[in-house]
């Protein structure tokens, strides 16, 4: 991603979308790897969303585990937890319409892979 970032010469947005009952919440070795990951490529990104879907127990604890996970880990660059694929689609493009429904679309017909990822660069949005 800072290679990306660095060839486009702007911030990168990111979305990832974790359909309804693709994975357990992530076990301590894979929320030490999202923290470390995430500060080594900080300051590539403007914003970033994860937003994982569905409704009910295991839903809330994915979206728990992953806020307190990111909240520990002070980050440069905002990144909010969502359980609405459009808002998590428009927090990342912004107030736009026409791309909010188009990537929104794409992620929907993709529900049934557990992540679905976009990363674009910040003056795309």
């Amino acid at each position: 991603m800072a290679r990306l970032r660095r060839e486009r010469d702007r911030k990168l947005q990111l979305l990832c979308v974790l359909a309804p009952g693709s994975a357990r919440p992530p076990s301590a070795e894979v929320r030490r790897a999202i923290v470390e990951t995430k500060q080594r490529s900080d300051e590539s990104f403007d914003r970033a969303a994860v937003v994982v879907l569905g409704s009910g127990f295991l839903p809330a604890i994915h979206r728990g585990a992953i806020t307190s996970v990111t909240a520990a880990a002070r980050l440069a660059a905002p990144l909010r937890v969502m359980d609405s694929l459009r808002l998590g689609v428009r927090y990342v493009v912004g107030d736009r319409p026409v791309i909010t429904e188009a990537l929104t679309r794409f992620c929907d017909e993709r529900a049934g892979v557990p992540t679905v990822g976009a990363v674009r660069p910040s003056h795309e949005r």
